[in-house]
């Protein structure tokens, strides 16, 4: 197990918590701002591409192609009755059921 160290709960703390904390309080303050924010949304849906981009040292203005790009991959992942429409939708296209959404 050569890369089990760098995947241990302290080395990640250590090498990635700024960056993380920093995700997470940019997202909450996104979240403050708004009248009815949806935490599905605006904050567990953002989450995890906005640490990994972060993690990749990606600049912001490159967020919303990575989104897309994430997005695609996971679309096609998932797809497990192999829909057609989904493999050749644009990374942009709404998703169905996945899409998470609030009531207003």
């Amino acid at each position: 197990m050569l890369l089990a160290p760098a995947f241990r709960g302290a080395a990640i703390r250590q090498r990635w918590e700024a960056a993380i904390t920093g995700v997470v309080d940019e997202l909450v303050a996104g979240l403050l701002e708004q009248a009815q924010p949806c935490l599905v949304r605006d904050f567990a849906a953002q989450l995890p591409v906005r640490v990994m981009a972060a993690i990749l040292g990606l600049p912001e203005g490159d967020r919303e192609s990575f989104r897309g790009w994430y997005t695609g991959l996971i679309r096609a992942a998932l797809n497990l009755r192999r829909d057609p429409p989904t493999w050749h939708a644009p990374a942009s296209a709404p998703a169905t059921s996945s899409t998470p959404t609030c009531d207003r």
